[in-house]
């Protein structure tokens, strides 16, 4: 079981990491996944030796910056989304088998993050605030979406919950045409997101 410790991390949450990651080593979790260096430390204090993940989401592009999260301790690179299959397999050439790669091939991709309450702001800012009553929370399921004015077909699901607000791709990955490549390539994982991964403590 690999647990994701990878949400954007504020000052509140650093009082409870270490305790948290402490309690997740004595469940004996195969391995976090992180992308803040405060796991790193809490890890350090709490587990050493647990296996690390390194999936900072958008900035695992290349593989010097791997490289450098294995000297901390890491032993698998989650890779940016935003990648595609040339520089993929070009990373995991680069490291052989210093470290581990993982790639997601299905599901939804969460493609922009906020700390801040935007849905929440907009609302109030619009004198709209008996609409938030109405909501569930996450606005996955109240249909909440964002549309661009020159893409009106295009439709981003976006939600809040205590984590800040997140923007969602408006189609599902699906990476089945190149399984084969990324297979023979020596890819060690690949990730079938079935729902919106956010990390909370």
């Amino acid at each position: 079981m690999y647990v994701a410790v990878n949400n954007i991390m504020d000052n509140d949450v650093l009082s409870d990491l270490t305790a948290y990651i402490g309690k997740l080593h004595e469940q004996k979790v195969d391995a976090l996944v992180f992308g803040d260096p405060a796991v790193l430390m809490s890890v350090r204090t709490a587990a050493p030796g647990m296996p690390l993940h390194w999936n900072a989401e958008m900035t695992s592009t290349n593989y010097a910056t791997a490289r450098y999260w294995g000297t901390k301790g890491a032993v698998r690179m989650v890779l940016a989304r935003e990648l595609n299959l040339e520089e993929t397999l070009e990373i995991k050439r680069r490291l052989a088998s210093a470290m581990e790669v993982q790639v997601q091939v299905h599901g939804i991709t969460n493609i922009y993050h906020s700390k801040r309450s935007l849905l929440t702001n907009y609302k109030e800012h619009q004198g709209r605030e008996d609409e938030l009553s109405r909501l569930t929370g996450t606005g996955m399921e109240d249909d909440l979406f964002l549309i661009e004015q020159e893409r009106q077909n295009e439709r981003y699901p976006v939600y809040e919950d205590p984590n800040g607000t997140h923007i969602m791709s408006s189609d599902d990955i699906c990476m089945l045409d190149s399984l084969h490549e990324l297979m023979e390539g020596g890819i060690d994982s690949l990730k079938i997101e079935g729902c919106a991964e956010i990390g909370k403590i």
